[in-house]
């Protein structure tokens, strides 16, 4: 997979070939998501296009609202790219928003990132907003496809799961309210943090002969609700299973294992999150708000 980053206004034109594009934050890059992307996909294949997606980082909402958006993404932009290249596309047109792209009216987001890059399959969610103030959504991409003839455009409609949409604000909620497998069903795949491990705190544990290990969470992703959790720790090419202590917001963790290799401590870690422990509940919190 390709990666072209643009911006504002220091934007130059992708040496692309024409594309099949599907655009939006793709937070979480989950089913609905997945069902956009794999529209561009098919898209391309018809018509002989290249495969694309368009994705902004860092998420609109930290921009737009500073600290409040803070610990708002549902995955790192690592994660997110990783997850993308998996659906196998051909290119990943990624925009570095700021407040400067955040002033840009729906036309000159059109001309300047659509038209310029040679896409000529535009495809969206049904409820995308861009440009200004949201001011653009689907009617708005509807009429420029008609007023410029240089692309066509595809929405594709919400995906739902036990009557209720798929959407990254959905996960969020499961997030907060520490409902593991449920995020699991919405995103095809496993909660993921990153965090750095310190050393042992411990000898062991004698209730579950577990070893006690100190982590710290990296900032920038929501957090589980506090609670004990079954999880899945990857480092250096290692796995291992593991309770998790999610403590609070700050990202304080604690990490219960039956036997730790020493290439853990100080290690870059990713906890996947399977399912709340048994025998432990997690703390009920307040859900997240929608976009």
């Amino acid at each position: 997979m390709k990666i072209v980053e643009l911006g504002y206004p220091d934007n130059d034109v992708a040496d692309t070939l024409f594309s099949s594009v599907a655009v939006g934050n793709f937070d979480g890059v989950h089913i609905g998501h997945q069902h956009v992307i794999r529209r561009a996909k098919s898209l391309a294949e018809k018509s002989g296009l290249k495969s694309g997606v368009m994705t902004f980082h860092p998420h609109p909402r930290q921009i737009l609202q500073g600290d409040n958006g803070a610990a708002y993404s549902i995955m790192s932009l690592q994660r997110k790219l990783e997850r993308i290249e998996e659906l196998g596309v051909d290119l990943l047109y990624l925009l570095r928003f700021d407040r400067h792209m955040a002033k840009l009216t729906p036309d000159e987001f059109v001309n300047r990132y659509i038209l310029a890059n040679h896409i000529r399959e535009l495809v969206v969610g049904y409820d995308f907003r861009f440009g200004c103030k949201g001011s653009g959504n689907t009617d708005t991409l509807r009429n420029l496809s008609l007023q410029t003839g240089g692309f066509g455009f595809h929405v594709v409609l919400p995906v739902t799961l036990d009557g209720d949409k798929i959407s990254s604000t959905r996960i969020r909620n499961c997030i907060a309210g520490g409902r593991m497998e449920e995020v699991h069903r919405l995103m095809g795949g496993h909660y993921r943090i990153e965090a750095v491990a310190g050393p042992a705190i411990n000898a062991r544990n004698h209730r579950f002969a577990e070893m006690t290990i100190e982590a710290q969470a990296v900032t920038g992703c929501l957090m589980p609700a506090p609670g004990v959790y079954q999880a899945e720790i990857r480092w250096r090419g290692q796995r291992q299973r593991a309770r998790v202590e999610v403590g609070c917001a700050t990202g304080e963790l604690k990490l219960y294992m039956p036997a730790v290799d020493r290439s853990l401590y100080g290690a870059c870690i990713m906890i996947d999150f399977l399912e709340v422990a048994a025998g432990e509940r997690r703390i009920e919190v307040g859900g997240v708000k929608s976009e």
